[in-house]
């Protein structure tokens, strides 16, 4: 999987936009790997300690058939401590077959030196109002 966030905050001279990409292999409504590519494009907004976004998230699944979908995401992002950072996102998806799809998920990441993180991450999904997948992430960054 790869993922790149790109968050630009606006102010009064800069109006930039934020955008999003993912693509590779992911989970879906079966619980069975689909290949998938997503987009985004919102705004940012915050200071030095904290900022949050809002993207529009077009997406498509494939595996034996396509499934396009459209969604949007907010989350906020505090890093007002010196070498710890918390946020969360929350994200609803409509999908070309009539379902959605809602997840939150929240995440720390923990600065040890200025080459070395550890990220902890959960996300908790529902499809159609039924929970569709838990998933707890532990990620190391050299």
């Amino acid at each position: 999987m790869i993922k790149i966030d790109s968050f630009s905050k606006r102010d009064q001279l800069f109006k930039p936009f934020s955008w999003q990409v993912e693509t590779g292999r992911a989970r879906f409504k079966d619980a069975k790997q689909h290949s998938n590519v997503m987009g985004g494009v919102g705004l940012t907004y915050g200071d030095e300690n904290y900022f949050y976004y809002f993207m529009l998230n077009p997406s498509l699944f494939y595996r034996h058939t396509v499934l396009s979908g459209v969604g949007m995401s907010n989350g906020l992002i505090y890093h007002g401590f010196n070498n710890l950072k918390f946020g969360y996102k929350v994200k609803s998806e409509i999908f070309s077959d009539g379902l959605k799809r809602d997840s939150i998920s929240g995440f720390t990441t923990f600065k040890i030196s200025n080459n070395w993180a550890i990220n902890l991450r959960a996300e908790h999904s529902y499809y159609q109002g039924v929970e569709d997948r838990f998933e707890g992430k532990i990620h190391f960054y050299h």
